[in-house]
């Protein structure tokens, strides 16, 4: 019986290191997916603002809702007729709000949505980046 224990704990110890190898192949294939996506989400909003983002961060360029707002406005001109340029969380905050219920309005579904603190405190980035890609699908749909 002892020899069945020792070879079950071998077993199971090269399974462990075969799981984690498994996993690790896994987390680098989604890391390279989140990078791609958020690439081309990133190439989405320079092309329909015209412009480069400010900022190398995703996170830091959106963070204020700002730039959110004026490509929902590109998007849907007038869609978001007031956007607070001041520094304060509370208006950020205001400005995702704002952008969401657009996006909400022009046919995203809930689960398609990321969460405002996704967003402001960069939670869930890779929410922010599926939404986005989401709004361009949809746009790109409508035309």
């Amino acid at each position: 019986m002892g020899g069945f224990a020792l070879g079950t704990r071998e077993s199971v110890t090269s399974l462990d290191v075969e799981e984690e190898k498994a996993l690790e192949r896994v987390a680098q294939k989604r890391a390279a997916q989140h990078s791609e996506n958020q690439a081309a989400a990133v190439q989405w909003l320079e092309t329909v603002l015209g412009q480069k983002l400010p900022h190398e961060s995703l996170h830091e360029s959106l963070k204020s809702g700002v730039i959110l707002c004026h490509v929902m406005n590109k998007l849907k001109p007038g869609s978001i007729p007031l956007i607070s340029t001041r520094n304060m969380p509370f208006m950020q905050m205001e400005n995702i709000n704002r952008f969401l219920n657009s996006c909400a309005n022009l046919g995203l579904k809930g689960h398609e949505l990321f969460q405002t603190v996704d967003l402001f405190e960069a939670k869930d980035m890779q929410q922010v980046v599926v939404t986005i890609l989401t709004l361009a699908r949809v746009m790109n749909n409508q035309k």
